[in-house]
């Protein structure tokens, strides 16, 4: 096979930046290329061109480079200004799908390379003129575009499947978590055990057991005094617990973790370390040696709570928190702490600001088993949540395959040069 000629971009096509501001622009008939993979409308266009539109903005931000799409986009559109439009100049030099297909397949490899700067982490017009383009003949940049438009449409239709098999499989979580904080997931279990959920067992006397460990707690001065909650009110009871649960506000239960140390500037995630940090979107971002660093009177397992993402993690080992906004909290004496993480997942919380937003979390209502019951519930829902982790696994790894297929495909047209 005879090389294919490699020619500059600016030498083929014009690159032009969006203009359109994706927070302010208003709802039309034109597609508006984001940076996602999902398009909106604009009621203004700014081409009339086959083009690829390339993000000029890291897809994950945190200083690191990553392109997760590269779109194609004909007719008339309008282009968000973190985007630019590469657009050839001759159809029937250069076809636009072809291209698209190129830095597709070459994103990883041309353009994220090329991105620069350390939290902003951004792909300037510049540097795109500059990547040289390997360029068939027409007729075999159609033949590569046909090849790959032949089995795009299953390969999408599959797609789609996966995609909403991973939306009924977080449904279903939220379902079996709704089950268990009304109690309806153990229901058979309380009709066997009278005996294990009454009298000295019951959910009345265990939060005496808490109150009395928590007012020690207070007075050796290991969690601070507590402004006084207002009673439970039948208003917010959502729903009917069985008679041998009660209702408790979430801070009659908790305990907050204070953390120690200088906040970790960003700079100092990516250091080697043994220590996990944790993040405000409560990933674990590299590893940090210091063990100042660490949580004070860390009594694991504990729950974090993270600044913006209303999302809670159980975390079973020794980590640091490497950013403001995150919230250390554990449940006091004998409520189970994993059980009072599964719990909280089912809580739907306001979007507030996140001071608010903690304040909120503290007042909410929270359902308080009896000791027994509540370890046969964590039993059962790390049996059912393990399940659908495996399942949604397994659909991940379809999703993988069929990715793999398209590249493969790309991969043979673009190699047989």
């Amino acid at each position: 096979m005879t090389e294919w000629e490699k020619i500059k971009i600016d030498k083929l096509c014009t690159i032009e930046k969006g203009q359109a501001g994706l927070a302010k622009a208003t709802s039309g008939q034109y597609p508006l290329v984001t940076t996602g993979y999902k398009k909106k409308t604009c009621n203004e266009y700014q081409f009339n061109a086959k083009a690829v539109c390339i993000p000029l903005v890291s897809s994950t931000g945190h200083g690191k480079k990553t392109l997760n799409y590269v779109h194609y986009q004909e007719g008339k559109f309008a282009l968000g200004t973190i985007l630019a439009a590469v657009i050839p100049k001759d159809d029937e030099e250069l076809d636009a799908k072809y291209l698209h297909l190129y830095l597709t397949f070459f994103k990883d490899r041309i353009l994220v390379p090329l991105m620069r700067g350390a939290a902003n982490v951004s792909l300037s017009i510049k540097d795109i003129k500059n990547i040289y383009i390997p360029v068939p003949s027409i007729n075999i940049q159609k033949s590569i575009i046909a090849k790959y438009y032949k089995i795009k449409p299953g390969s999408d239709e599959l797609l789609e499947i996966i995609n909403h098999q991973s939306k009924c499989f977080k449904q279903l979580r939220q379902i079996i978590l709704q089950e268990a904080v009304e109690g309806k997931l153990t229901a058979d279990w309380r009709k066997k055990n009278p005996e294990l959920i009454s009298g000295e067992n019951s959910a009345e006397n265990l939060l005496k057991k808490i109150k009395i460990e928590k007012e020690q707690l207070i007075k050796e001065e290991k969690i601070k005094t507590q402004k006084p909650l207002l009673p439970i009110s039948e208003a917010g009871r959502v729903f009917k617990l069985p008679e041998s649960w009660i209702y408790v506000r979430v801070g009659e239960v908790i305990k907050k973790i204070s953390l120690i140390g200088k906040k970790l500037k960003k700079r100092e995630y990516l250091k080697k370390g043994k220590l996990p940090i944790i993040d405000q979107g409560q990933k674990f971002i590299g590893g940090y040696s210091n063990k100042k660093q660490l949580i004070v009177g860390c009594e694991l397992p504990v729950i974090i709570f993270g600044d913006h993402t209303k999302i809670f993690k159980f975390v079973n080992f020794k980590f640091i928190a490497g950013a403001d906004g995150i919230k250390v909290i554990k449940p006091i004496g004998i409520y189970q702490s994993k059980l009072f993480y599964y719990f909280l997942r089912a809580l739907i919380l306001p979007k507030k600001g996140y001071a608010r937003h903690f304040q909120f979390l503290e007042k909410s209502y929270i359902p308080l088993p009896p000791l027994s019951e509540q370890k046969v519930i964590i039993e059962r829902l790390d049996n059912i949540m393990d399940t659908i982790n495996e399942l949604e696994k397994q659909a991940n790894q379809r999703k993988e395959q069929t990715a793999q297929l398209i590249y493969s495909v790309l991969r043979e047209a673009f190699e047989q040069k």
